[in-house]
């Protein structure tokens, strides 16, 4: 009877050494315990965003991914899923997200199959702030007025009643531009349309004395320069 309980005490104690030597295992062997339940709760938090984008969600299976801990409690989930698509067949997507878990769990992006259906905060707020920059700078642009410089060429040398205008434009905004040419012999005033660069005019004049051209550019916010050069028809 003494043999049978100490067999008995013997048979509690290696049960006892065996299951206080035994270590538990985890999903991630790599990556600290504390750390687990947050690359859960991320992987959980993608992969529901992921289903409301499918045409089947319930025909999902999700294959497994990579998941990145960036700082802040922030993973990064990629991978793939197996679902049908609107017509029965089954197909692979590919998805990348970001969560962030300080605080309540936030979806911070989600691109699908490489088409961006979340965006980053950061990455709106700066494309906000690039916007908004883009078009200070366009408004500073239009409110300069445009560079206008005139030359002149005569293309039959020796008859000088008949000249070439040359318009030179330099404008920030790159936009169309009204140009006004008044050559001062009484002829109506011409109106061209320019986009910046050199626009040549021919024009003939029927006596010979000296006449003040005028030329106004105006941009399309309105902001407008002139520019004069006298000609001698001899």
């Amino acid at each position: 009877m003494r043999g049978l309980r100490l067999l008995a005490g013997c048979s509690l104690l290696t049960l006892f050494v065996i299951a206080g030597c035994g270590s538990p295992q985890t999903e991630h062997p790599d990556v600290p315990a504390a750390a687990v339940p947050d690359r859960s709760l991320a992987v959980e938090v993608c992969q529901r965003a992921v289903l409301q984008n499918l045409k089947a969600p319930a025909t999902a299976r999700f294959v497994p991914g990579q998941v990145d801990t960036a700082e802040n409690r922030t993973f990064r989930v990629s991978g793939a899923v197996d679902a049908q698509n609107s017509f029965g067949a089954l197909i692979r997507t590919s998805f990348d997200c970001n969560v962030a878990l300080d605080g309540r769990p936030q979806l911070r992006s989600l691109a699908v199959d490489g088409r961006v259906v979340v965006e980053d905060p950061d990455v709106t707020a700066a494309r906000a702030k690039a916007a908004a920059a883009a078009s200070q700078s366009a408004f500073a642009a239009a409110q300069t007025p445009p560079a206008v410089t005139l030359s002149i060429s005569y293309p039959v040398p020796g008859l000088g009643s008949e000249i070439e205008l040359h318009v030179h434009v330099d404008d920030a905004t790159a936009k169309r531009m009204t140009c006004s040419i008044d050559f001062g012999d009484g002829s109506a005033v011409e109106q061209r349309d320019t986009y910046g660069g050199c626009l040549a005019v021919d024009h003939t004049y029927a006596a010979k004395r000296t006449y003040k051209i005028v030329v106004t550019v105006a941009n399309m916010a309105g902001v407008a320069s002139t520019a004069t050069k006298k000609v001698d028809i001899r």
